[in-house]
């Protein structure tokens, strides 16, 4: 199974986690970054040329994806990446790192736009979390659960 996981979109980790794990059914998540949001580059309704929810890129789909970025994606990202500058760590890195955390998900699938993103996001995979910082990612789930 392969649907959409990450720290702004969490709602598959209870039912269809443990659905995956009786019926020993392989879950792959896709959109660990949450589309790139989680990077932190559109925080504040900041959209970079040529990025992917700019609107010369997006076009007429930008209204369908917006709500990725509203009030609450909004705050929320911000958490995450003040926590993962609280722990020294890249947001993207410490993203990827939750999702493979998740001991019923076999693979992340991970996307980028330039090589120096790739190696980036690739180096998450020696990241291992400590149950500190597993901790302050659940805090910041509990504020806000289903932002978008």
């Amino acid at each position: 199974m392969q649907n959409e996981y990450n720290l702004l979109r969490r709602r598959d980790q209870y039912d269809v986690a443990e659905t995956c794990a009786l019926e020993e059914i392989a879950y792959l998540a896709w959109s660990p970054l949450a589309m790139g949001v989680i990077s932190g580059k559109y925080l504040d309704n900041n959209f970079p040329a040529k990025s992917r929810f700019s609107k010369t890129v997006m076009g007429d789909q930008w209204q369908r994806f917006q709500t990725r970025i509203a009030l609450n994606a909004n705050a929320a990202t911000h958490q995450y990446v003040a926590l993962a500058k609280q722990y020294q760590l890249d947001p993207c890195q410490m993203a990827i790192a939750f999702t493979l955390s998740q001991n019923w998900l076999k693979s992340s699938i991970i996307g980028a736009t330039s090589i120096s993103q790739l190696k980036t996001n690739i180096a998450a995979i020696k990241l291992t979390l400590s149950p500190e910082i597993l901790a302050d990612i659940d805090k910041i789930y509990q504020a806000y659960p289903v932002p978008f």
